[in-house]
């Protein structure tokens, strides 16, 4: 049968333009009789071609049941009864032209099979697990609920429509031909939707995996919930918005929306994908790359982030602004005006194609005698075959009869009705043939007079013929001519033309045998009557013929042919069709360096069957030809010296034989010539590439010039592309500069490599090296102390960049600092108050010498004097106040604050006396610097 879990679509097939009516296509329907064509291959047996039993439909109400392991027909008219049974492993099917509309279906767990031509009109129906439909017809349910998995397939040409809400809750659903729900769906968890048809519902929730790859238009609100999955590889609309809450949804075809697009889930376009809306809340993360038109609002509170930056996600929104408001990731997103083709104009890369409906090619032709005598019995053959790819249902043949045939019988049950007979053949197999025959008796014309007997064949068939012309009555084959002559005078034979013919090689000679009779009344009928020694060749009974020679065949062959007359004893006449293939040459161009021979293949691209000839009839002006080769087919060229420019010679090819008379040059080599152009270009060397060094700080994207030159004057450089830089930041040319953006934080030395192509021939290009020092950025710190007091200052805090600890470079006038963990503790001198300065370094911590410095102020507070006991004051002993900055503390070393206003310069700094740090024995570069008060 055709199959319990889905249709195979078999290769796409479409429909001849039209059907043959003007002779100039003869030639055509000749050629494709000479080359081979695909066999049509038969489908698999179904079940329902060869039922247990066959119903035949009754309006009565009688209801049917259907066994476990039973095939049933319904045939013939509308079946009204409900249908009582059908368990697992049952089939009902539908024959062409029947239609099953039963009042009920109880507990269906088989199989229902509506064929192309059938229809099902069926109730609200409920199905149990294993339930099969199998629509290749038309089919029509006032509502389908589908308790288990099951199987739903709609063939391509078949329509099935649910008028009810349509909320399956397991199974497959797929589509290739037009499906509807008007009533809405509902797609539980369970259920998959494949559309590779025209799809429509007046509201659609989606919560498994819908894949669509044809038209799915929704005339309302689209929803994918949670668990839900939406794979759009073509065109899907919806006049409402899309609520997107699903994971892993993908398009790569149109979403044409007439609302707004809210995403909560996870989406993602290929280059591809577009999608169209009023507005979009974007809540969860739309990421990929293709195109987004809005014509309202956008609001970003997810992520919106493309995944490159050099193929960008287009959005064309209100006001060239993107988003609109919402605080979420905006990434990679290049905003202009966009152009988005409609949903009736785009084509998309993975859209399914158009699959053929089921159709079958019936071919009837027939056979009859040329003439009869008067009075004579004639009996016509008919053949009828279905050449496929499928069964050929309600086939009908039809006879149409000479008005002057009397006493007509036929085989087969054919219904004689003068002036036509009719055979109903129901359906036949892939395959199958049907030979029917009529007969009847010629008329008896006056003496000397002629009629003719027009006697032609047609065939129709309710499943649909990709190729009606052969059974439509027009071919040659559908019709016989019969002769009936009364009393002939004696006429001489006809004379049949000896001709010769001319083509090329690897293309057909289509022309005309050419013959008269004595008799211009009579016609002429052509047969051939040997074949050619070299291809192949046909010849219609009008004379026409079609030669295909062999591939690469260049030479001369013949046939021979007969011209007979009509009479009741043909005359004949026999004669010659020489045939003379002519060789065929193309030109050649090639590109070769001033003062370089080139090795020519001037073959390569001839069709073959010539050899070429060892002298040039016309050689180049400007160059020397040598080393012709005719067995490799190949010619040597050298430039002249120091020429420049382009020259031209022509180059001979002749086939194996001479020229037959009457053609001109006859008993000479045929042969033929084409030219050869030859470009001589200056030599290329590469260009130049120097070293590029350039410095920035951290964050700050540089640019520069590299120095490339080319030795070959005139010749143009331009930077064509940019390596990845070793430390991750990125890179990029125009024609000429060269940009490096740095990494997040990162200071240090990166390096990248660019590429720089010259315009000579052929293109060269060289690599250079570019090398970029990140400096870091230290910011001037401040702090407070009490005199005597030491204060902590964290002077990175306010820095930028990935660096070593800080190095002090110029010691404080009045106190000392020390590098503790990674923090400058200040010291002022005993009995100091006042402002004291001091200077340090930070640098990139792959010692390189990326570097910065900052100025540390500190403000020494000088002591309170004791207030009188007497007047009430402080509490008493205890511990003084700390350095101030995040507020008083303990006695002690204190935390300041960085990157505050820095306090009036004090005294001038006194010299510094460094200790020089070492290196980790990891070779981490860990530098220490340990400043003591100088002076």
């Amino acid at each position: 049968m055709r199959g319990s879990t889905g249709t195979t679509q078999g290769p796409t097939r479409t429909r001849p333009p039209g059907r043959r009516r003007a002779a100039a296509l003869t030639g055509v329907l000749l050629l494709a009789a000479l080359v081979p064509g695909p066999v049509a291959v038969a489908a698999p047996v179904d079940d329902c071609q060869t039922p247990d039993r066959v119903v035949t439909a009754s309006t009565s109400g009688t209801s049917l049941s259907v066994a476990a392991g039973e095939v049933v027909t319904v045939a013939g008219g509308t079946q009204t009864g409900g249908v009582d049974a059908l368990p697992a492993g049952g089939t009902l099917c539908v024959a062409a032209g029947a239609t099953l509309a039963p009042a009920y279906v109880n507990n269906a767990a088989g199989t229902v099979y509506v064929a192309p031509g059938a229809t099902a009109t069926m109730p609200s129906i409920a199905v149990n697990q294993g339930f099969v439909l199998d629509n290749a017809g038309t089919a029509t349910f006032a509502g389908l609920a589908l308790n288990g998995p099951s199987t739903v397939t709609n063939a391509a040409g078949a329509t099935l429509t649910v008028t009810g809400s349509f909320q399956p809750g397991a199974g497959t659903i797929t589509n290739a031909g037009t499906m509807a729900f008007p009533g809405g769906a509902t797609l539980n968890a369970g259920v998959t939707l494949v559309n590779d048809g025209a799809l429509t519902a007046s509201a659609l929730t989606v919560n498994g995996p819908f894949q669509n790859a044809g038209r799915a238009d929704v005339t309302g609100d689209l929803t994918v919930n949670g668990s839900g999955t939406l794979t759009n590889l073509c065109v899907l609309t919806s006049t409402g918005g899309l609520t997107h809450n699903g994971t892993g949804s993908s398009n790569t075809g149109l979403v044409a929306l007439g609302g707004g697009f809210a995403n909560q889930g996870s989406w993602r376009q290929n280059p591809t994908g577009t999608l169209t809306a009023t507005t979009l809340l974007d809540n969860g993360t739309v990421t990929g790359f293709g195109r987004y038109v809005f014509s309202g609002a956008t609001q970003v509170q997810g992520g919106f982030d493309g995944d490159s930056a050099w193929v960008p996600v287009f959005v064309d929104a209100p006001g060239g602004v993107f988003p609109g408001s919402g605080a979420g990731s905006v990434t990679n997103v290049d905003v202009r005006t966009l152009a988005v083709d409609g949903p009736d104009d785009f084509v998309g890369p993975d859209c399914a194609d158009p699959a053929a409906p089921p159709s079958a090619d019936v071919r009837v032709s027939k056979t009859g005698p040329a003439s009869v005598d008067p009075g004579g019995v004639v009996t016509y053959t008919i053949t009828v075959v279905n050449a496929g790819p499928d069964p050929a249902a309600g086939v009908v043949v039809t006879d149409t009869l000479p008005a002057e045939l009397t006493g007509v019988t036929a085989s087969g049950g054919g219904v004689v009705a003068p002036p036509t007979v009719t055979w109903s053949l129901g359906t036949l197999a892939v395959g199958a043939t049907a030979t029917l025959t009529v007969s009847g008796t010629a008329p008896v014309p006056d003496p000397g007079t002629e009629v003719t007997l027009v006697n032609t064949v047609s065939a129709t068939a309710t499943t649909d013929d990709p190729d009606p012309s052969n059974n439509d009555g027009s071919a040659d084959s559908e019709t016989v001519l019969t002769d009936v002559v009364a009393d002939p005078d004696d006429v001489d034979p006809p004379v049949a033309q000896d001709l010769v013919r001319e083509g090329y090689v690897n293309r057909p000679i289509i022309s005309s045998a050419i013959a008269t009779s004595p008799d211009p009344d009579l016609r002429l009928r052509y047969t051939q009557t040997s074949d050619p020694d070299e291809g192949a060749d046909v010849m219609l009974p009008n004379g026409l013929f079609g030669y295909v020679p062999p591939a690469d065949f260049v030479g001369t062959t013949s046939f021979t042919y007969q011209a007979c007359d009509n009479q009741p004893v043909p005359l004949c006449d026999t004669a010659t069709i020489t045939l003379v293939v002519h060789p065929r040459a193309v030109g050649d161009e090639v590109t070769t360096l001033m003062g370089q021979p080139v090795t020519i293949d001037v073959l390569a691209n001839d069709p073959g069957g010539a050899a070429l000839q060892p002298t040039s009839p016309d050689g180049p002006d400007h160059g020397g030809l040598s080393a012709v080769d005719p067995a490799a087919g190949t010619i040597e060229y050298t430039p002249g010296a120091n020429y420049l420019g382009t020259d031209q010679f022509v180059y001979e090819v002749c086939g194996p034989a001479v020229l037959p008379s009457p053609l001109p040059g006859a008993g000479t080599p045929d042969c033929t010539t084409a030219p050869v152009v030859v470009h001589v270009v200056p030599d290329n060397s590469p260009p130049v590439a120097p070293l590029l060094a350039m410095e920035t700080s951290v964050g700050t994207p540089v640019t520069g010039t590299p120095a490339v030159s080319d030795p070959d004057p005139g010749d143009t450089t331009t930077l064509t592309s940019a390596f990845e830089p070793v430390r991750d930041g990125t890179a990029s040319v125009t024609t000429v500069t060269t940009t490096y953006t740095p990494p997040p934080g990162f200071a240090g030395r990166d390096l990248y490599q660019y590429t720089v192509c010259d315009d000579g021939y052929p293109v060269l290009c060289a690599t250079g090296l570019v090398t970029v020092l990140v400096d870091p950025v230290a910011a001037d710190d401040s702090a407070t102390t009490p005199a005597g007091t030491p204060v902590t200052i964290d002077v990175a805090a306010n820095d930028v960049g990935t660096v070593l600890p800080p190095d002090v470079t110029s010691g404080p006038a009045n106190g000392t600092v020390a590098l503790v963990d990674g923090l400058l503790v200040y010291t002022p001198a005993p009995g100091f108050s006042g402002t004291d300065t001091f200077t340090y370094q930070v640098c990139a911590s792959d010692v390189s010498p990326a570097c910065d410095t900052a100025t540390v102020t500190v403000l020494v507070v000088a002591p309170v004097d004791p207030v009188d006991p007497g007047t009430g004051g402080g509490t008493g002993g205890g511990a003084g106040t700390g350095g101030t900055g995040t507020g008083s503390g303990p006695g002690g070393d204190v935390l300041a604050v960085t990157g505050t206003e820095s306090a009036p310069l004090g005294a001038a700094a006194l010299g510094l006396l460094a200790l020089g740090g070492a290196l980790s024995a990891a070779g981490a570069a860990a530098r220490r610097r340990l400043a003591i008060l100088g002076g």
